[in-house]
């Protein structure tokens, strides 16, 4: 059985982490929206917030796993 304090520390990670990741998605969302108002190609920047969006995807799997580990589901959301 792991060690129940390094998970709820791994948990902590895994929630900033997916707080950070989101942050950077909407930043990304927005310098999207800032090219095509300029009328720039955003195909590399669509790629990268596709990238970016699945690891996200892969972070809340992540959390989801520990929270199984610890039996605590965090808040809708997180």
């Amino acid at each position: 059985m792991p060690n129940r304090a390094v998970e709820e520390g791994h948990l902590l990670q895994a929630r900033s982490h997916v707080v950070a990741a989101t942050a950077r998605i909407a930043n990304q969302c927005l310098i999207i929206g800032r090219l095509r108002a300029r009328g720039l190609d955003t195909q590399q920047a669509e790629t990268c917030l596709r990238t970016m969006q699945e690891t996200l995807g892969a972070m809340r799997e992540h959390k989801k796993l520990i929270e199984g580990i610890l039996g605590s589901p965090s808040p809708k959301g997180r």
